[in-house]
């Protein structure tokens, strides 16, 4: 973890995308081992593991969007546009 105030510490971002890839991960497997007509037989937990999953996403995903997207960009991307602009 950094404690450097000029350097952001994404362990929690990186620990949460983690957690998704290998959700999704478990939802392909599980997905791939359905038959054709087992698509209608899903089993409630398999439902609920789905929607919980998605609920995660978006909620992930959407503050990204409004929280550290915009911190991000407002703290490193000035600095990024200037060291790509002093190489030209």
């Amino acid at each position: 973890m950094s404690r450097a105030p000029s350097k952001p510490d994404l362990t929690f971002v990186s620990l949460i995308h983690q957690s998704l890839r290998a959700d999704a991960a478990r939802l392909a497997a599980t997905i791939a081992e359905l038959s054709p007509s087992g698509w209608r037989g899903w089993l409630p937990g398999d439902q609920g593991f789905f929607g919980h999953y998605r609920e995660q996403l978006i909620m992930r995903h959407s503050h990204e969007d409004e929280l550290f997207f915009p911190v991000l960009a407002a703290t490193w991307v000035p600095q990024l546009n200037a060291s790509l602009v002093m190489r030209i």
